[in-house]
């Protein structure tokens, strides 16, 4: 812990502190495009986070670009 990754705050990308993690055996899987995420996995869309099993077809992901610290 105590690692720092990208995150969001108010519409804005700033520096996150990982303040927890969890292991556990997963079982539900979802594609997005070349990423695989576990299904309760938070994604950034318009509509605010969502887990990833809700997507549906139409939705707008949001997407953060680290290297510039903007969305």
């Amino acid at each position: 812990m105590g690692m720092i990754v990208w995150g969001e705050c108010d519409g804005r990308v700033v520096p996150t502190l990982v303040q927890a993690v969890r292991q556990s055996m997963a079982s539900d899987f979802v594609h997005i495009g070349p990423l695989t995420v576990t299904g309760n996995h938070p994604v950034w869309t318009d509509a605010g986070y969502v887990p990833a099993r809700a997507l549906v077809d139409g939705m707008h992901l949001k997407v953060l670009d680290s290297s510039h610290g903007k969305q």
